[in-house]
């Protein structure tokens, strides 16, 4: 996004033991300067832990109003009552290590913001160490 141009925020909370519970990341895109990175009616949450369900529905954001506009479950969690839930088998496609990665790469591609040539382009940006392991989750997505 910083490539093209955009302006990018990234907000994240996760609980006070690293690895357990949840974590979400909020991230902002968007043409002009972003001046609170607070999201209060997301366009899409991507949920891959009932720890995560827990944390969105503490917050609001599976139920109207505050709801996400889309909200993305992976197929191992029970959905829950909110609009727009879908599932997709992100842990079992991806890995426990991508899963996210990989529904977010097919959520921004789903919605136009990005293309595949995109992706393939900005990948190249990143170190070798990075590039093939994610070349990998592209390869996997839809």
């Amino acid at each position: 996004a910083c490539a093209a141009g955009l302006q990018v925020a990234v907000r994240t909370d996760n609980t006070d033991t690293q690895g357990i519970g949840f974590s979400l990341a909020e991230v902002t895109v968007a043409p002009d300067p972003i001046g609170h990175t607070g999201l209060v009616n997301p366009d899409f949450a991507l949920v891959l832990t009932l720890e995560g369900v827990k944390e969105l529905a503490s917050r609001g954001l599976l139920t109207p109003p505050g709801a996400a506009r889309r909200i993305l479950f992976d197929a191992e969690l029970e959905p829950s009552a909110g609009p727009a839930i879908e599932r997709s088998d992100l842990h079992k496609r991806f890995g426990a290590t991508n899963a996210a990665l990989g529904g977010l790469i097919e959520e921004i591609t789903r919605a136009g913001w990005w293309d595949r040539r995109a992706w393939l382009a900005a990948v190249q940006h990143l170190p070798a160490s990075h590039r093939a392991e994610i070349e990998v989750v592209l390869e996997k997505t839809k």
